[in-house]
């Protein structure tokens, strides 16, 4: 489902996605996600208000693209061990020990 720079969207639309597994909401910024543990993609790039709690119990994901999402910690990605694609670019919170536990 791609929903990006749709800033119409609202949580409750999205929360109740639940057997989603593709997602792409760029440039949306006040979507929440973390209801949507079913998820094997995701991309939130450019998505501002994005928090680590938000995407730290999506711990399906395979792949993940958080370009340019400045509040994005370690600790937001170091549960997703799972992940075979990460994309962190622009991303200034992020450490090596953030990725150094993901082991795909």
């Amino acid at each position: 489902l791609n929903l990006s720079n749709n800033r119409t969207i609202s949580n409750h639309t999205v929360s109740k996605l639940t057997m989603l597994t593709s997602l792409d909401i760029v440039n949306n910024n006040r979507i929440s996600v973390d209801e949507l543990i079913n998820l094997k993609h995701l991309n939130l790039s450019f998505n501002r208000n994005i928090v680590d709690e938000q995407i730290v119990k999506l711990t399906n994901l395979q792949t993940l693209y958080l370009t340019n999402n400045d509040k994005i910690t370690d600790n937001g990605i170091s549960s997703l061990v799972n992940l075979t694609y990460l994309d962190l670019s622009y991303n200034i919170l992020i450490t090596n020990n953030g990725i150094s536990g993901l082991s795909n």
